[in-house]
C-alpha cells in the first residue's frame, strides 16, 4: 500500500496497514506533503510599516527576535510579534470591519494565481508523486471572521446579526470555493482549513447557532473539496464534543487535534467510523511536561482507542515555540511507527 492510499483511507476510515504520519516538516518521511500558499506577487501591504504576511513569517520572527513587528495579510488584517514571542503573533486592532457599515467595501483577495504556488509545485513534484498531497486554505470561517471583526464582536454577531455574519460568510466562501479550485489543479488529493472551536470545557458557540449560521458555510466549500474528489481535513483546538456531529454533518473528512486529551479519547471513540483523526499526544498537558516514556504511554492509549476508527500520526511543527523537549516529540512520532500497524482494521 502507497503513502497516498494509505493517508486516503485512514481519512475515509477504512483498511490500512499501518497508521500513516503527516509530518510537515519532513516531508521525505511522511505520508503525507502538505503545502501553504503565498500572497500573489509583488503583493504589498497597502500601508508602509508592515510586513507581507506570509509562511516566511516564521523565519523573520526569528531572525529578528526582540524586535516589535508587524505583519498584514492580504485580507488587511494586522499581526503583531512582540519582540520575546517566536511565532508569528496574534491579530490586533484595528480591525478591517470596525462596524458592519464597512461590509459593503470589504473584498477578499485577488483571485491571482501568479505567485501563490511556487512552493506547492516544488513539493508535489519532489515528494508528492507517491504521497497524499495536502493543500492549506489557511484560516477557516470562524477565524477569519474573528480577524476581520474582533473575537468578542463575531461571537455577538452570530447571535444578534445573523444575516451581517452569512453576508461576510458568503464573500469568504467563494474565496476558498476558488481557492480548492486552485489547489484541484495543481494536483492536491485534499485540503486543510484551521478553525479553533473550544476552550478547554466547550465550544464558543452553540451547536444551534454553528448549525444555523456556519454549517451552511461549511458545506459550500467541502462540497467543492468532495466534487474534485478530494478530502478535507480541519484543524480544531479546544474542547469540542459538542461540535463534532455538525462537523460531520458538514462535510469534515478528518478532524486534526493538537490537544484530544481536552475533548477526552473516549469521546472522541464514539465517533470512530464517523470521522477521522490526526492526532499528536497533546500540546497542553504532554508533550511539554511529562517524560518521554509517559508520551508513549498516551500515543499508545491514541492508538488503542482511535486506531480502528480512522487515525493519522502527525507532530507539533513549531514545538520550540511551546517548549516541548525534542526527546518527547521524536519518542510520540517513534511509538506511531513502532505500534501503528495493523493486519485487519474493523471498524467499531
Amino acid at each position: 500500500m502507497d503513502s497516498r492510499t494509505r493517508s486516503y483511507n485512514a481519512m475515509k476510515c477504512k483498511y490500512v496497514d499501518r497508521i500513516p504520519l503527516y509530518l510537515a516538516t519532513s516531508p521525505w518521511e511522511s505520508d503525507i506533503v502538505a503545502s501553504m500558499n503565498f500572497p500573489y506577487w509583488r503583493w504589498k501591504p497597502p500601508k508602509k510599516g508592515f510586513i507581507p504576511r506570509t509562511p516566511s513569517s516564521y523565519i523573520y520572527t526569528r531572525l529578528l527576535k526582540g524586535r516589535k513587528l508587524y505583519f498584514m495579510d492580504e485580507f488587511g488584517c494586522i499581526w503583531y510579534a512582540p519582540p520575546e514571542n517566536e511565532t508569528i503573533g496574534q491579530v490586533i486592532d484595528p480591525r478591517v470591519i470596525k462596524t458592519w457599515a464597512d461590509l459593503k467595501n470589504f473584498k477578499t483577495p485577488k483571485k491571482i494565481n501568479k505567485g501563490r504556488w511556487w512552493l506547492s509545485k516544488f513539493l508535489f513534484r519532489v515528494f508528492g508523486k507517491s504521497r497524499f498531497r495536502l493543500g492549506s486554505i489557511d484560516n477557516f470561517f470562524f477565524e477569519r471572521m474573528h480577524f476581520l471583526r474582533g473575537f468578542w464582536n463575531i461571537c455577538v454577531d452570530i447571535k444578534r446579526n445573523k444575516e451581517k455574519v452569512t453576508e461576510l460568510g458568503e464573500k469568504l466562501a467563494d474565496w476558498y470555493c476558488w481557492f480548492v479550485d486552485q489547489w484541484a489543479k495543481f494536483g492536491a488529493d485534499g485540503i486543510i482549513a484551521t478553525d479553533d472551536w473550544g476552550t478547554e470545557t466547550g465550544t464558543f458557540i452553540s451547536p444551534s447557532d454553528f448549525n444555523k449560521v456556519i454549517k451552511p458555510l461549511y458545506k459550500q466549500v467541502t462540497e467543492r473539496i468532495h466534487d474534485h474528489g478530494m478530502l478535507f481535513m480541519l484543524h480544531s483546538c479546544g474542547n469540542i464534543y459538542s461540535l463534532i456531529p455538525s462537523l460531520i454533518d458538514s462535510g469534515v473528512d478528518c478532524l486534526q487535534l493538537d490537544s484530544p486529551l481536552m475533548t477526552g479519547l473516549d469521546r472522541l471513540k464514539e465517533f470512530n467510523g464517523k470521522i477521522s483523526y490526526c492526532c499528536v499526544a497533546d500540546i497542553q498537558k504532554i508533550l511539554p511536561f511529562k517524560t518521554p516514556r509517559e508520551v508513549a504511554a498516551v500515543v499508545l492509549q491514541i492508538i488503542k482507542k482511535l486506531g480502528k476508527g480512522g487515525l493519522i500520526g502527525t507532530n507539533y511543527a513549531d514545538y520550540t515555540a511551546i517548549n516541548i523537549p525534542k526527546r518527547n516529540m521524536d519518542i510520540s512520532i517513534s511509538t506511531f511507527r513502532r505500534f501503528g500497524k495493523y493486519g485487519e482494521y474493523p471498524l467499531t
